[in-house]
């Protein structure tokens, strides 16, 4: 349905963040600081522990710091490389 992660809200209203999203085994796959420009659109981006050009379809959990001491924003997104109504390989 979305093509980027929006996050103008966040981005506007907080100058120092670090926005982390995790693979299933825990593994970083995307991260940004302080510079996010609603650019991830579900290519890993090598900040993490590896590289993938494209993410393969799954659930990520996403966190959001915004390093002002306050308990961090946890949720979950879904990637889907196909409309496959929900199967993963």
């Amino acid at each position: 349905v979305n093509d980027v992660w929006n996050l103008q809200k966040i981005t506007e209203k907080y100058s120092e963040y670090v926005i982390t999203v995790y693979s299933r085994s825990g593994r970083i796959v995307w991260q940004a600081r302080n510079d996010y420009d609603n650019q991830f659109d579900g290519q890993g981006n090598g900040n993490g522990t590896y590289f993938v050009p494209s993410l393969p379809s799954g659930i990520y959990t996403y966190v959001i710091d915004l390093n002002r001491g306050e308990r961090k924003l946890v949720s979950w997104l879904e990637i889907r490389t196909t409309f496959n109504r929900g199967y993963y390989r």
